[in-house]
């Protein structure tokens, strides 16, 4: 329990050295959290495949060929080992096709965008979206968008990579 606890507590600091810009820190914690995950909990597929997803992402700057290396093993083994419902599957499989497109390799983003999509609408798409707009809008944009969106008539996505990095909201 104490190791995963660590293991946990390393993922979220590389995230937030990420975060932060601090991308080779971010890339060093992200590499020791897979080593002890690897060390002391290679049978537990979700810990491993969050912490590869966690170091391809925080490696995407410093070295996206090795980047899109562990989130196609993050995205071979949650494919493997995970649940289809499951929403660290659904993630992975999003992070891999984000990656794609970055790389501008749309063909092999698209299928990974067709199968995630949806089910990411689905479950978060009507309620953390929309909270900044329940929370801040006003009484007409609450009317015109919020009803929609519960009903599932709209969906939002909302997307920020990056401390201080403006926030892109989509309607569809």
């Amino acid at each position: 329990a104490h190791a995963a606890a660590a293991i946990q507590a390393r993922r979220a600091l590389a995230t937030a050295l990420y975060e932060l810009d601090q991308d080779a820190k971010a890339r060093e914690v992200a590499e020791r959290a897979l080593a002890d995950t690897q060390a002391h909990h290679a049978d537990d597929a979700a810990m491993l495949v969050g912490a590869l997803s966690d170091l391809a992402w925080v490696q995407q700057i410093l070295d996206p060929p090795s980047a899109l290396k562990h989130m196609q093993e993050a995205h071979r083994l949650a494919q493997a080992k995970l649940d289809p419902r499951d929403p660290l599957r659904v993630e992975v499989g999003l992070l891999l096709a984000t990656i794609y497109l970055r790389a501008a390799d749309a063909d092999s983003a698209q299928p990974l965008f067709d199968q995630g999509i949806p089910l990411l609408s689905l479950v978060i798409g009507a309620t953390m979206s929309m909270g900044p707009l329940a929370e801040h809008g006003t009484e007409a944009q609450k009317q015109r968008f919020l009803r929609p969106a519960i009903h599932g008539a709209q969906v939002a996505i909302g997307s920020k990579q990056r401390l201080g990095a403006a926030l892109d909201l989509g309607l569809a």
